[in-house]
């Protein structure tokens, strides 16, 4: 192999240390002696003063190349990972306005029944047509069918190709588990599913009222109710600022939160249809929505 084979080929260590052997190594004794001139002592002089010098600047020339393709390899890396998380978040976005969108076809359509996570639990029939749909393999719903406030936002994403029937049968398998298991609700499972990590307060009556989150949450955001997610809503990304003497109930700015207060307007299967309503109202007459939180999902 040629020294520049090795060099192509990466032995270049090889290649150093096979340079330096060369110009240190002893002569044999036992080699014949070699003729003498005048000019060999000025040529060697001047070889062992430089010699030391095209080392270096050999070693200073290896390392920057090896430090290039370090640098050019780790900004590769960072690129392809910048590239992966806008396209990640890109899909996102999508599957929020997507499932918002299924929702909003929803409106006026479905008729709310209470949930059931024993049927869940235990696979039995409910009165939820989407609950049977999922647990027990019946009839797809349609808009005229049976299903709670929860199951609508999974109803609305499903029909607008944002999640799987498979996926959802995966979340209830495991929310059955959990209920079983006496762990998690069915809501709050779906939380753990699709927004873990994420979630934003909105109001809180034991922390002190409604809270100035500027816009939060977004359009496609879950909105819950009480603690234990008791209702579920999907945010239109539509707020209104209002001030304490509006609301209908009874609060307290927060400690260091100061007006504009802002109400937000979501999507809501309770008590009837699919409709637009305020967060704010559906407090009213219901003691149980003392929090009022949302997250971002994350539907894939």
């Amino acid at each position: 192999m040629s020294k520049i084979d090795k060099l192509n080929d990466g032995l270049l260590k090889q290649y150093v240390l096979e340079e330096l052997a060369e110009l240190l190594k002893e002569k044999d004794p036992k080699a014949p002696p070699e003729k003498h001139h005048k000019g060999d002592d000025i040529v060697q002089g001047q070889w062992e003063t430089i010699a030391p010098y095209l080392i270096a600047v050999f070693v200073i020339f290896v390392v920057g190349l090896i430090g290039s393709v370090i640098a050019r390899a780790n900004a590769r890396r960072a690129r392809e990972a910048r590239e992966a998380r806008e396209a990640r978040e890109a899909r996102n976005t999508r599957d929020r306005r997507g499932a918002l969108a299924g929702a909003a076809a929803l409106e006026g359509d479905l008729n709310w029944v209470a949930a059931s996570s024993r049927a869940i639990a235990e696979q039995s029939a409910t009165a939820s047509a989407f609950t049977n749909w999922i647990c027990r393999n019946a009839a797809a719903p349609t808009n005229t069918s049976n299903m709670n406030c929860w199951e609508m936002v999974l109803f609305g994403a499903y029909k607008n190709g944002v999640i799987t029937k498979a996926r959802i049968e995966d979340i209830y398998t495991k929310a059955g588990a959990n209920v079983r298991n006496k762990v998690h609700s069915t809501a709050m499972t779906i939380y753990y599913e699709l927004g873990a990590g994420s979630q934003k307060y909105i109001y809180s009556e034991t922390d002190g009222g409604w809270f100035n989150t500027l816009g939060v949450p977004a359009a496609g955001d879950l909105i819950y109710f009480a603690n234990q997610g008791e209702h579920v809503t999907i945010a239109t990304g539509v707020r209104r600022e209002f001030d304490e003497d509006s609301r209908h109930v009874q609060t307290r700015f927060s400690p260091g939160m100061t007006p504009p207060m802002y109400d937000y307007q979501v999507i809501s299967l309770l008590g009837g249809n699919t409709q637009r309503v305020w967060a704010k109202d559906l407090m009213v007459g219901r003691p149980l929505y003392d929090t009022i939180w949302a997250f971002t999902p994350v539907w894939n």
